[in-house]
């Protein structure tokens, strides 16, 4: 148990040490009978990374003008979405600070009504313009959904 992992050790030590059967070099397998373009030319150098012969050079330009303007385009994106995610965060902020506002308001709203006293037999009615503000307010709220729901879809076709 404890000397498994030397006798593995020594195992693999043999097996690094044991002669290599002799593997041919460049020397031996350059062969004479090849003609001279097709033999290996020591003075040959790697391709470096730089632009292909075959590509002409206007044809390079335009490239590198649309990669340019490509990368423009995505600089003014990634601006773009950083603008409407600072919006959102603001908007976001100011309906919480609404909702606070309009709950803040319900709350104290309630407790002046519990405080005042109100005589037995008299019904109190609704001020009559509470309706047509009311009408006001609900006919914009449903003008903003129709709104919402047209720049949903335009959004739906733009994902599209």
């Amino acid at each position: 148990m404890f000397f498994k992992k030397k006798d593995n050790y020594e195992e693999i030590k043999r097996a690094v040490e044991e002669p290599v059967s002799s593997e041919p070099t460049l020397q031996d397998l350059e062969i004479e009978d090849l003609p001279p373009e097709m033999r290996y030319d020591k003075n040959y150098a790697e391709p470096r990374d730089s632009a292909p012969l075959f590509v002409k050079v206007e044809k390079y330009k335009e490239l590198i003008g649309l990669i340019q303007e490509m990368r423009a385009f995505t600089n003014g994106l990634k601006q773009t979405f950083s603008v409407i995610h600072e919006s959102d965060a603001l908007r976001n902020d100011a309906v919480k600070i609404m909702r606070t506002t309009v709950q803040r308001l319900d709350k104290t709203l309630a407790e002046i009504d519990s405080e005042l006293v109100r005589p037995r037999g008299i019904d109190m009615e609704k001020p009559p313009y509470a309706g047509s503000e009311m009408k006001y307010i609900e006919g914009s709220l449903s003008e903003l959904q129709r709104h919402l729901a047209v720049l949903r879809k335009d959004l739906q076709e733009m994902k599209e």
